[in-house]
């Protein structure tokens, strides 16, 4: 593997630089590892660079899973935001109020998890993150803007908000929460990332992890399983 042409005693000393250089990546790479390995996420679904926070106790994998809504319902009823018989004017507006905001956090998910991305995925994600918010019962604006601020995953957010909404992903957001649990295209995902990505961000040593320690890590340390593939995308519940 190593091309040099030197005398013996030089090669043998390049050779021994060479492989401690790789055991020492070998471990960093490893630390780095370790230190992810508590993160809700072990992989950052924008790209964006990995969190060195350790999971919120609202987000521990044992807390994270209960059973999805009926087949027949949607997401404004878990939460209880529909427009219900009998409601005041004041009542509706709020709700309408409230409506409108986790439509947008849910937008600004989607335009910074997947903003380049086909409608495929676009879609794929808000269903991720509408499943990982009923799973976890956590609003979607709280999701998004825990403490009212936009950003990126951190240990309190799971999920990307860092960039603005667009018409296009308000209204795919709007169509997704309007959806019944029975049209889940993703078998009830809650987590998914690009492989490819994954890998060039972790060779660039942007990310901690690449795309098999992701999956290592996911299923070894919170359960998940995988469910099927959208794109180069791999999701996981």
């Amino acid at each position: 593997m190593l091309g040099w042409i030197l005398g013996a005693a030089g090669a043998a000393g390049l050779v021994g630089a060479a492989i401690a250089g790789r055991n020492d990546e070998k471990e960093q790479r490893e630390e780095r590892r370790e230190r992810n390995r508590h993160t809700l996420d072990a992989a950052s679904l924008d790209g964006g660079t990995w969190p060195d926070e350790r999971v919120a106790p609202g987000d521990s994998p044992d807390a994270s899973r209960p059973a999805l809504i009926g087949r027949k319902a949607n997401y404004w009823d878990v939460f209880e935001l529909v427009d219900a018989r009998g409601l005041d004017a004041e009542d509706k507006a709020r709700r309408e109020r409230e409506r409108d905001a986790h439509t947008e956090a849910l937008a600004r998910i989607i335009a910074s998890e997947a903003g380049t991305m086909s409608r495929t995925v676009k879609r794929a994600v808000a269903w991720i993150a509408r499943n990982r918010s009923l799973s976890m019962k956590r609003p979607l604006l709280d999701m998004a803007a825990p403490n009212g601020e936009w950003g990126a995953i951190s240990a309190t957010r799971p999920m990307s908000s860092s960039q603005p909404a667009t018409d296009e992903t308000r209204a795919l957001a709007a169509s997704v929460l309007a959806e019944s649990q029975g049209e889940d295209p993703i078998a009830g995902a809650t987590h998914g990332f690009d492989v490819p990505l994954q890998d060039r961000l972790a060779a660039q040593g942007m990310a901690g992890n690449d795309s098999e320690a992701v999956i290592r890590i996911w299923a070894s340390h919170y359960g998940l399983k995988p469910v099927g593939q959208v794109e180069s995308w791999v999701l996981y519940k």
